[in-house]
């Protein structure tokens, strides 16, 4: 592998202006210097383009999208014009520590077979006024796919991904999905491939109550649950055991969201359909308060 090969990194952008000088001084910060920063502004309103083309370095690369996209399908849109080996994500809400790359990109200098690598990150929470690191065990590396599916650890802001490792010819992500997208992507590398892991935090994910996930949570729940009937169809995933606990966590989210909507009747239908355990537990003490409301 020659020294110091091109890492392009994807920021799509739609109205970040709040926050996005923090994400674009943290990669010009890298110590890792080949990189190009592939910034797809998704027909932002407010002043996110004129911020981004203040910066002067030809390795921050400008484009306007033609019409706006749902997330993954302008994530595609961002990684054809990429040209590096590698890949690498960065929303304008969030950013990297000054090492993330060069740390990242080492691994792959000393293992051709790693198909990917991720990292712990920290979690700001601008609400509450707190960061802390996400993590507090030891990540998983390897053969990584039932505890990716026992519960979603690899963070989309911490990926790199060596480009030799995936389906040649095909999208980078399901160009249908808007919320699962990073999870989709890290489901089908890791259930062929070797992934491996920096246990420091590399990145900050910021929360400030906006972000695209949380706002789009019925969106998620319904990309979940198509999701899991489509992977019914692949053995490799299907077949695996984490495979029935990640049935059972898109019941419970499911389940929850009926609650926030006050649909307490099919609540508790879901209720009775999870497995034993935190999930059904959290969400029967949630429905117990109106015990008095007939659910059957």
């Amino acid at each position: 592998m020659p020294a110091e090969p091109l890492v392009s990194i994807l920021m799509n952008c739609y109205n970040g202006e709040e926050f996005l000088r923090e994400a674009i001084e943290s990669v010009l910060a890298q110590t890792y210097q080949n990189w190009e920063l592939i910034f797809w502004d998704n027909q932002s309103t407010d002043h996110s383009s004129e911020f981004f083309k203040s910066y002067d370095d030809k390795r921050l690369k400008y484009f306007y999208a033609p019409k706006h996209t749902l997330l993954y399908e302008a994530r595609n849109y961002a990684s054809e014009k990429s040209s590096g080996h590698f890949i690498a994500f960065l929303d304008v809400d969030d950013y990297w520590e000054s090492n993330k790359l060069d740390e990242q990109m080492k691994i792959f200098t000393k293992d051709e077979d790693v198909a990917m690598v991720y990292s712990n990150y920290y979690f700001k929470n601008e609400i509450k006024h707190t960061n802390k690191i996400l993590y507090k065990n030891k990540l998983p590396e390897g053969l990584i796919l039932e505890k990716l599916l026992r519960k979603h650890i690899v963070g989309l802001l911490t990926m790199v991904i060596n480009r030799n490792f995936l389906s040649k010819g095909e999208a980078l992500f399901d160009s249908r999905l808007h919320n699962i997208g990073d999870f989709d992507i890290a489901v089908r590398i890791s259930s062929k491939n070797k992934v491996a892991c920096v246990q420091q935090p590399l990145a900050t994910y910021r929360w400030h109550g906006n972000n695209e996930t949380i706002s789009t949570m019925d969106r998620q729940i319904n990309e979940l649950e198509s999701w899991c009937k489509e992977m019914m169809r692949c053995p490799e995933i299907s077949n695996n055991e984490g495979f029935d606990v990640f049935l059972n966590n898109t019941k419970y989210l499911k389940g929850m969201q009926f609650t926030m909507k006050g649909d307490l009747r099919n609540a508790f239908k879901l209720f009775l359909r999870l497995s034993f355990g935190k999930e059904q537990l959290t969400l029967l003490i949630i429905i117990l308060p109106h015990r008095t409301i007939k659910l059957l």
